[in-house]
């Protein structure tokens, strides 16, 4: 992420980053950032998955199937952390007992165009803070969601900053229950479709 950097970061296959006593995985870049097949669970003080590529205008994109369980010690520390200035796309996350956030995205520092879509079938349940927590200034969408039983939130997502009226929009069969907020917040400018 230095000053006049431009590579991206790549890292295919099946890859597990658990147990450690910091983070599990810190990724800090100015280029694209492409994950495959990620696991993150008990790591100790930090995130389980930190990535941070705000400094560039490279998209984030999360493939295959990725779980995040345990990871923290304290108010901070998220299953997986996101911040980008691009587009993010996961799917098939698995999120739970994490000692702040399960996920946690945040894109607003890009274009009022960049957009959060989370794909497949997705759990987030059980974690300290919100299950699943999106700021962005675009469209964001979101497939077959359970976020239950968390400490704060279950869902919450805010694009309301958004100068081109970003939309909000779950498809699939979603569940927000017994969380101490709220199931399912959404502050947004556009139009929102929940199914």
């Amino acid at each position: 992420a230095g000053t006049g950097a431009s590579g991206g970061v790549t890292i295919a296959g099946t890859n597990s980053f658990s147990g450690n006593d910091d983070y599990g995985l810190w990724i800090a870049s100015r280029g694209t950032v492409s994950l495959e097949n990620v696991t993150a669970g008990g790591n100790k003080t930090e995130d389980g998955v930190s990535i941070d590529n705000a400094a560039g205008t490279g998209s984030v994109a999360l493939t295959g199937t990725q779980t995040f369980t345990n990871n923290g010690n304290g108010d901070g520390d998220d299953g997986l952390y996101i911040r980008s200035q691009g587009n993010v796309s996961l799917a098939g996350v698995v999120a739970t007992g994490n000692k702040d956030e399960g996920v946690e995205i945040d894109n607003t520092p890009g274009t009022a165009s960049a957009t959060v879509q989370i794909g497949g079938t997705n759990v987030f349940t059980g974690n300290v803070g919100t299950g699943l927590l999106i700021y962005s200034e675009g469209n964001v969408g979101l497939n077959n969601v359970t976020a239950n039983t968390n400490t704060n939130n279950g869902v919450y997502i805010e694009n309301y900053n958004s100068t081109t009226n970003g939309t909000v929009n779950l498809t699939g069969t979603n569940n927000f229950v017994g969380n101490t907020n709220n199931g399912l917040y959404i502050r947004s400018k556009g139009a929102i479709t929940l199914s």
